[in-house]
């Protein structure tokens, strides 16, 4: 009965509980050991990156700088989480504690997508990894109840599936639309009862709504935009780069329509490399960087079924780093 209700909500866990405590104490340097906290320079570099990151449109809410850490939402950790600690972390942790945290990157990620199951074996040891040695970097009194059940992560993904699939974001979303249902404290349960009785009336109403068979091309602000299921590409810097079936990067240039055929018009990203080789190499996870400097362009022509997943561009350094947009694998 008690392995029946995960532990492993990344929610909370991960992004509201690992991943804030480790970015707080290091920001504060109120961790028994003083061996990972940054300075003034750190947290002015760490601002600087996070206010010049360009994310795709599928990620909402931009994230704030280290100042406004307190306020800071869980899809912010999120996005940090997932797609801007790699690269910044790297320039100020200390080498030994960045790829210790590696290892909790490599695993949640792998925890994210059906696509990287097979992987998940090597989760199991990245995390107990990642706990045993915590104490080296933080302190033993450090290791709280958070800490240790990541350790049953991988073993309730195997079991419930990827982590997005039992994640509170859907309850949390709802509660909020519940809360803006309420107009005064009187009798709340009366007031949602009757507005979503409303609701049901005039969806009941609203019959005839367009609907298109995904992917489909439409326009938005002069600008083509082919429409999956689950996120968007165009012609735009953030929303322009994705990963083909062939594990190429793709730059989209034109998209267009023939004879009822869509055409992507781009250019493959030649000479992407490793991000990281430890604890595996980033190529596993489909993340790459290219250089600014000798990037080679090579035109192509590919069609919606071509695409694999949408990538996360971050320029950073003279790199162009790709990341997977998660839930678009």
């Amino acid at each position: 009965m008690v392995e029946q209700f995960p532990v492993s909500d990344s929610l909370h866990l991960i992004h509201l509980g690992i991943m804030k405590r480790l970015l707080t104490g290091w920001k504060d340097g109120n961790f028994f050991k003083l061996k990972t906290k940054w300075c003034a320079r750190d947290i002015d570099h760490v601002n600087l990156f996070l206010g010049k990151c360009k994310l795709p449109s599928e990620i909402h809410r931009a994230v704030r700088t280290l100042d406004c850490i307190a306020y800071w939402k869980a899809t912010e950790y999120r996005t940090f989480l997932h797609y801007l600690s790699l690269i910044i972390l790297q320039e100020v942790l200390p080498a030994d504690a960045y790829h210790h945290f590696l290892s909790l990157f490599c695993s949640v990620t792998i925890c994210y997508s059906p696509k990287y199951n097979h992987l998940l074996r090597l989760t199991k040891e990245m995390l107990e990894y990642f706990v045993e040695n915590y104490k080296n970097f933080y302190g033993a009194d450090y290791i709280t109840s958070n800490v240790h059940n990541l350790l049953h992560v991988a073993d309730e993904v195997e079991r419930f599936g990827p982590l997005p699939t039992f994640d509170a974001y859907p309850f949390e979303n709802k509660l909020f639309l519940i809360k803006k249902m309420l107009r005064h404290g009187n009798k709340p349960l009366s007031q949602v009862a009757k507005r979503l009785s409303e609701q049901n009336i005039n969806s009941k109403s609203l019959k005839t709504k367009c609907s298109y068979e995904k992917p489909f091309l439409s326009r938005l602000s002069d600008t083509e935009v082919l429409n999956f299921e689950h996120f968007i590409i165009s012609c735009k810097e953030r929303n322009k780069y994705f990963l083909s079936s062939t594990d190429d990067i793709i730059e989209v240039l034109n998209i267009s329509i023939n004879a009822k055929k869509i055409n992507i018009q781009g250019k493959k990203l030649m000479g992407k490399m490793l991000v990281f080789e430890k604890p595996l190499r980033s190529s596993f996870l489909n993340i790459y960087k290219v250089c600014e400097i000798s990037l080679e362009k090579i035109d192509i022509v590919l069609s919606p079924d071509d695409v694999n997943c949408k990538l996360v561009c971050i320029v950073h350094g003279g790199f162009l780093y790709f990341i997977p947009l998660l839930h678009t694998l």
